[in-house]
């Protein structure tokens, strides 16, 4: 842990992407910061950039001019031309970054950047005029949020000092005394509900959701003001008899500020290519509107976010 000339320790957090004047993170104008790693991997992930903690090497079709430099360049031979692009091996790739600093046109780059708490602080109060505007604020999403703890806890403390507004996204996988120590610094929590089956959870998301479960039943004993999401997947948890069980737990929650119903999108398809990933829904089409529809009209509580 680094520390400054006054012996204060520097937190560090390590960030995919700040994205400024967001509208659909949380009432308001808002800046998101994404956090990369997570403890889950969610199959159907729309940001696979965030599973780890380490930089990724990410190819953007859309800024590629054909030149071939980095095939050539590639020692290790994990570089391929495919009538979609160029496909990296992320099994025999050194990643010794030789394609990123010949890239001419910066279609190679690197995903993930560390800040301490106090310079992307110092980011975040660049848009406090819009906030108090707005009544918007900051979203921490990721990947999960709770993965750096503890760089999040001294961004909560120092955005507590200053009123901004803050949301948290969260699946709810971590230790419930930790959730403890940030409520006090979370105006609005957003919390998943994937599945309610613990090995079907497991299956599709690599963990069991007993610690979920049980966390979301303290979330809402503890007075803190939640509400929770469910990303509707083909395949998954879209049939009447799982959206049927996850409302039934729902409904006995008390204190739950609205429930979400997502429809599943594969519009994230393009990361695990540029990431040399393989994406399990790359063939897996959207629910139909009149379904999504007839979903949200049997399931979804709709007494939204104000």
């Amino acid at each position: 842990m680094e520390k400054d000339n006054n012996n204060v320790e520097k937190k560090e957090g390590f960030i995919s992407y700040i994205q400024r004047m967001s509208l659909n993170d949380g009432p308001g104008i808002r800046t998101t910061v994404f956090l990369k790693g997570c403890d889950l991997k969610c199959k159907w992930c729309h940001n696979p950039e965030t599973f780890t903690m380490t930089p990724d090497m990410e190819w953007i079709q859309n800024k590629c001019i054909g030149c071939g430099t980095c095939l050539k360049i590639c020692d290790s031979e994990s570089l391929q031309l495919t009538p979609d692009g160029i496909v990296r091996d992320v099994y025999t790739c050194t990643q010794c970054y030789k394609c990123i600093s010949k890239c001419y046109s910066n279609a190679w780059h690197l995903i993930g950047k560390t800040y301490t708490a106090q310079q992307l602080y110092n980011i975040i109060c660049t848009d406090e005029a819009i906030f108090e505007r707005t009544t918007g604020g900051v979203t921490f999403s990721g990947g999960e949020p709770m993965v750096q703890y503890p760089f999040l806890l001294e961004m909560l403390k120092l955005l507590k000092k200053k009123k901004t507004h803050t949301i948290i996204q969260t699946n709810l996988t971590s230790d419930w005394a930790k959730y403890e120590k940030i409520i006090p610094y979370i105006d609005f929590f957003m919390c998943d509900l994937k599945h309610i089956n613990p090995e079907q959870h497991q299956y599709w998301t690599g963990k069991r959701n007993d610690t979920i479960l049980d966390n979301i039943q303290k979330m809402d004993c503890c007075g803190a003001s939640y509400c929770l999401r469910t990303p509707v997947i083909p395949g998954v948890n879209d049939s009447d008899e799982e959206l049927q069980r996850m409302a039934i737990f729902v409904r006995k929650l008390k204190h739950l500020k609205y429930y979400e119903l997502l429809p599943f999108h594969p519009l994230g398809s393009y990361k695990y290519h540029n990431l040399g990933l393989h994406y399990t829904f790359e063939q897996t089409p959207e629910l139909p509107e009149e379904r999504m529809k007839e979903i949200k009209q049997l399931y979804e509580i709709t007494d939204k976010y104000k």
